[in-house]
């Protein structure tokens, strides 16, 4: 079995059109925008897994693996408002993809659930610098907060930078939690808490589920996996 990596930030169209000509049996596609709906069309011709929620189209056998990003996300924002935090904000991932979406209403559910409104909500891109920037507008807004809830650990990363920038403590002065268990969160300064969603063991499920679907074999539409609440010196 030969397996091609294509990068398409560039031309999404183009790969689109590589994909339709023949030259694969199957598609993996990971990191997908609202934007990229012709990969998700592609779906009623090729077989295809989607790593993560894909809110591109309206076709209803979406073949997916992922985690339930509204559950921990409310889990993650849950051990903040737990350790008596209730001036909360969050850094949300990009509002054009599934992760982004859900993890932003799981955040809203928790806060509502305990009484509380946001402080504020700052939109990011699921990268370090992204968080950083995100943190310092949060800052520069003058909003006062004592817990973050931020939507991936990379995005966390940087953020944790502009709090130390600015001289606030974490856990101190303001408790920090994500979702990702990745070297992002392990090496961050104070280490991070976090929810663990094992992207490896989704990189198999979806490889099974997609070879499954090219031999014509019956799988489930949306496959959830396990995720693992982390806990470190950040919250």
């Amino acid at each position: 079995m030969l397996t091609l990596l294509l990068a398409t930030e560039s031309d999404p169209d183009k790969t689109a059109r590589y994909l339709q000509g023949g030259n694969v049996d199957g598609a993996l596609v990971l990191s997908h925008h609202a934007a990229d709906r012709s990969y998700a069309d592609l779906g009623g011709s090729l077989p295809m897994v989607f790593g993560g929620r894909t809110i591109s189209t309206d076709r209803s056998e979406i073949y997916t693996v992922d985690i339930d990003n509204v559950a921990a996300a409310r889990q993650a924002t849950g051990v903040i408002i737990e350790r008596g935090r209730t001036r909360v904000a969050s850094i949300a991932g990009p509002q054009d993809m599934g992760a982004g979406l859900d993890r932003l209403t799981g955040f809203r559910q928790a806060v509502r659930d305990a009484g509380l409104e946001p402080v504020a909500v700052i939109e990011g891109d699921f990268t370090p610098d992204g968080g950083k920037q995100a943190m310092q507008q949060l800052l520069s807004s003058g909003q006062q907060l004592d817990g973050l809830f931020v939507a991936s650990a990379q995005m966390a990363f940087g953020a944790l930078r502009a709090l130390e920038d600015a001289g606030i403590r974490v856990p101190q002065d303001v408790s920090v939690t994500s979702i990702d268990d990745d070297s992002f969160a392990r090496n961050a300064t104070p280490p991070l808490t976090t929810v663990a969603q094992h992207p490896e063991r989704q990189g198999e499920i979806m490889a099974e589920v997609l070879v499954k679907r090219i031999q014509g074999e019956q799988v489930p539409v949306f496959s959830i996996m396990d995720t693992e609440l982390i806990l470190r010196q950040s919250h």
